[in-house]
């Protein structure tokens, strides 16, 4: 089978200037089967970003979510490292004999930053395991959760009902 006659794009050059260089990118890649996944011929849209990178808009998509789990997760391990310090003043401070609770709330804490640093790391080192982040972040979640509302409940039940 012979390949396809390239699909062409003409556009007009400007004119450079001294501080410009004029780039004519092409590439050809072909998809021998694309009737079964889309409907329409395939057109690919490229959007320019102030550096003059071209991207798809599909990928800027998927750059805004990472952007936004980005600062998601940040919020969450400054508020983890918050609590950690306000709980270890409840226990330094605290005049209450019994501060088993008070433990338990720290530990929980502890356990925030083990579960969403390992996935902030993840977004800026590529060598990194990303089945080993999820493990680790999993697991620490899943303690931390399971701490917090038994000590949750402990205190509900100790505070209220006595």
């Amino acid at each position: 089978m012979p390949p396809p006659a390239p699909y062409l794009t003409s556009f007009p050059l400007p004119v450079p200037s001294q501080n410009q260089v004029i780039v004519r990118l092409s590439t050809t890649f072909t998809i021998p089967d694309y009737r079964p996944y889309y409907d329409s011929p395939i057109t690919p849209t490229y959007n320019t970003l102030p550096d003059g990178s071209l991207v798809t808009p599909p990928y800027l998509h998927d750059l805004k979510n990472a952007y936004s789990d980005l600062i998601f997760l940040s919020v969450l391990t400054a508020v983890f490292f918050r609590n950690i310090l306000v709980s270890g003043d409840y226990i330094r401070r605290g005049k209450v004999k019994k501060k088993c609770l008070f433990y338990l709330l720290f530990a929980s804490q502890l356990l925030g930053p083990v579960a969403t640093l390992p996935s902030l790391i993840s977004y800026t080192h590529n060598s990194v395991k990303c089945t080993a982040i999820s493990t680790l972040a999993s697991v620490a979640s899943f303690v931390s959760i399971c701490i917090l509302v038994a000590t949750g409940s402990l205190i509900w039940v100790r505070y209220t009902l006595t």
